[in-house]
């Protein structure tokens, strides 16, 4: 029997629209896949940019330093100011980014005592971090940890003046203590701690002092130890050796001075 006409046209329509439907997905499929071809090309061509590109001087400077005897200055500093308003070590930082001193060069901003804030920075650096504050006619001036103003405290006013310098004293050797500590990298914590060992003046520490640095580092190495074999064993990712992935960018090529290990 015949199919009426009616009949035969819906039925051709209905495959009509499903025939467009498919090709416009496929359209669709070959733009798409187009655009990802051409992401991925356009990536290609960033990362073979980045990894052509030659060294600079700074960074050629950094690396052939690992391999040659220091000739620059080594060791630490503070360089203290007067703070006359309370203040806080994030505002002092954000001074000093102002003022174009990287924070980078200032290992710890610290507050020994009312109205004095002291930066610790490498020796490579402090000269440079004074003559950008000297241009604002900002000047550094001496300080000493150990003398008794630095207990300002109406509290003690009753202290006789050795025992506020004993005081002063405690107070600088447990800030250093903690400071150093606390620093990460862990190996600038111990540089700086020797340093101060070795140095004469006010701001030496004294043996007991490193002796309980070494001594509570030695402890927190073992607690991980202990924690890293108790806990179950994570897979090994390969870390690809590439200056991008880790990223180093040029002013980590400048210097050496926050990793300089122990003289």
């Amino acid at each position: 029997q015949q199919q009426p006409a009616s009949s035969s046209s819906a039925m051709d329509s209905k495959w009509a629209n499903v025939v467009r439907s498919n090709i416009n997905q496929q359209q669709n499929q070959q733009q798409q896949n187009r655009q990802n071809q051409q992401k991925k090309h356009q990536n290609n061509q960033k990362n073979s940019k980045k990894s052509t590109n030659p060294p600079s001087a700074g960074m050629l400077d950094w690396a052939y330093r690992g391999f040659t005897e220091a000739t620059g200055p080594t060791g630490y500093q503070f360089i203290h100011y007067r703070n006359p308003t309370r203040t806080n070590q994030r505002t002092v930082r954000k001074r000093l980014a102002v003022i174009g001193i990287s924070n980078r060069r200032v290992l710890a901003v610290q507050f020994p005592t009312k109205g004095v804030v002291s930066l610790l920075v490498h020796n490579a650096y402090a000269e440079e971090i004074k003559a950008s504050l000297a241009r604002g006619k900002v000047t550094p001036m001496t300080f000493d940890p150990h003398h008794e103003s630095v207990i300002c405290d109406p509290k003690h006013a009753n202290l006789s003046a050795s025992q506020k310098k004993q005081m002063a004293t405690d107070i600088y050797y447990n800030r250093m203590l903690r400071l150093c500590s606390a620093m990460k990298p862990a190996h600038v914590g111990s540089s700086i701690i020797r340093y101060f060992h070795q140095v004469q003046g006010h701001f030496s520490l004294p043996d007991h002092i490193v002796e309980q640095f070494f001594a509570s580092r030695a402890d927190s190495n073992q607690n991980t130890t202990t924690s890293a074999q108790n806990s179950p064993q994570q897979p090994h990712t390969s870390t690809p050796n590439n200056l991008d992935f880790e990223g180093l960018c040029e002013e980590d090529f400048m210097s050496d001075a926050e990793g300089e290990q122990s003289q």
